[in-house]
């Protein structure tokens, strides 16, 4: 049997490992990028300091990754949840702070509401879209201006400050796990990946999401309940984005209108460079770990380089393009030289 040349078996090796391998190339090029301490030598890139950093704001956005890969799973988007991330981390501050909720809550209700407010917005969609059959862009596209508006609107369009109205907030913000040193937000989003991660992988439930993904008309006709995992996977996404709204209040220290701006775009970007098919049935909580990073990765180099905000943007769109294509180019050049070689 003829053996496959060293270029075809490497290609197919990236073609298998893709996520991973470009993780390693834009790890190594951070570090490479990096420019040395002016007093220690040491780049910045992996200066204790900023790798905690980089491990902090990965784990924001990672959480909303987690829920945003069950809805994708079935083919569907949620174009809701920066702003649904707003709706909680606005309700977590309105609720602890005094001038509003007839009152200062405790930081336990507090927390509750603000995982409440997001689960129940997810809730709505999920219901509307599985019951009224409106689309997933227009019905989330619908939660965003709900979401971003009713907590502008309760609160004034005002920003909230919650720094010292409660230790439990304070420690989820600021807290990390005796002896490690691991912010308590890493703690947070590491759970809620292995509990997506069992629920999708090791679950009939999680096995329904993949059928459902991968043809919904034939999953309702095989007997399957196609509006309940509808229902589930827009619920989860709303409490995660619960929870990522109340880990960003505690980590800010205040509620403000502008939360979660241009997030739903990262976490979305973050599903599919994990190779998270965006139509459906096809991905894993583990891509999403590795997408999540390499976004987490590529912002975090380009503001230790300076590289504007709104630049930051531009490349991310191109990142998402180049992401979703680079398989299918992978693909191509394994099918041609493939072909090539069993040609005589």
């Amino acid at each position: 049997m003829k053996r496959s040349s060293p270029l075809l078996a490497f290609l197919r090796f990236l073609e298998r490992h893709v996520s991973l391998t470009v993780l390693l190339v834009v790890f190594l090029g951070a570090i490479a990028a990096s420019k040395p301490h002016p007093v220690t030598g040491t780049l910045t890139f992996l200066r204790a300091e900023n790798l905690a950093n980089l491990a902090r704001q990965v784990s924001e956005m990672g959480i909303l990754a987690v829920g945003m890969t069950g809805v994708i799973l079935t083919a569907g988007i949620d174009l809701s949840v920066g702003s649904v991330l707003c709706l909680s981390s606005m309700t977590a501050a309105m609720a602890l702070h005094p001038a509003y909720f007839g009152g200062h809550w405790a930081g336990a209700p507090a927390a509750l509401l603000a995982l409440l407010a997001g689960t129940l917005a997810g809730l709505a969609n999920g219901l509307i879209i599985a019951f009224w059959r409106i689309p997933a862009f227009v019905m989330t596209l619908a939660m965003m201006s709900i979401a971003r508006g009713l907590p502008r609107y309760l609160a004034s369009n005002q920003s909230i400050s919650i720094d010292g109205l409660s230790p439990l907030i304070d420690y989820l913000g600021e807290g990390t796990i005796p002896g490690t040193g691991i912010k308590i937000v890493v703690v947070i989003f590491l759970l809620s990946a292995l509990s997506m991660g069992f629920l999708l992988g090791w679950t009939r439930t999680g096995r329904h999401i993949y059928a459902v993904g991968g043809n919904e008309e034939g999953a309702r006709f095989a007997g399957l309940p196609t509006r309940r995992i509808l229902v589930l996977v827009y619920t989860l996404m709303g409490f995660f984005a619960g929870l990522a709204g109340l880990a960003h209040a505690a980590q800010n220290g205040q509620g403000a209108p502008t939360d979660g701006e241009t997030y739903e775009l990262i976490a979305i970007a973050a599903v599919v460079i994990g190779g998270t098919s965006l139509f459906g049935g096809k991905g894993s909580i583990l891509g999403t770990i590795v997408g999540t990073l390499i976004i987490g990765i590529l912002n975090n180099i380009m503001g230790l380089r300076g590289i504007s905000k709104e630049m930051q943007l531009i490349l991310l769109g191109i990142i998402i393009v180049a992401a979703v294509k680079l398989p299918d180019l992978l693909h191509w050049f394994v099918f041609r030289l493939e072909k090539r070689e069993k040609s005589p």
